[in-house]
């Protein structure tokens, strides 16, 4: 599989999470957010493991901003709070994104899963936010030669 084949499906889950109006991911970015709360999925770093006839794996990390208000407002970062748990219990409850990778969840320590409620930015604007952090494994379909 590739990104694109499951990162529909992280859409969908995050869609689920009670409070958030809207979720973009890399093909659907807007050029400024208007709607709130609202999040952006995107890759940011990955790691691969490929072997001749063995198992290949990849591992994605997946970055996903909750954008709450456009600006620093500390009742937004109030707000912000609950959203740590309904994201963990959505991701957690299609842990397999339907089966298209063999884990999407929150990433391991040393690496902090969430960041904030703080400052976030999209393009040259300051928002208010969460930043969450997501460690997709999937397999890796390749012909080693």
């Amino acid at each position: 599989m590739a990104i694109e084949d499951w990162m529909p499906a992280l859409k969908t889950v995050l869609e689920g999470v009670e409070g958030v109006e809207q979720v973009h991911i890399y093909n659907d970015l807007p050029g400024v957010i208007v709607v709130f709360p609202s999040m952006i999925v995107l890759p940011v770093a990955g790691d691969q493991m490929v072997s001749a006839g063995g198992v290949n794996i990849s591992h994605h990390q997946v970055q996903v901003t909750l954008y709450l208000a456009n600006q620093v407002l500390p009742e937004a970062l109030g707000l912000g709070v609950p959203f740590i748990k309904k994201v963990l219990e959505a991701v957690a409850g299609d842990i397999r994104l339907g089966g298209r990778v063999a884990h999407c969840m929150p990433v391991s320590p040393p690496q902090t899963w969430y960041s904030g409620p703080g400052r976030v930015m999209y393009g040259d604007a300051l928002h208010s936010g969460i930043v969450f952090r997501l460690d997709v494994k999937e397999g890796l379909s390749l012909t080693v030669s």
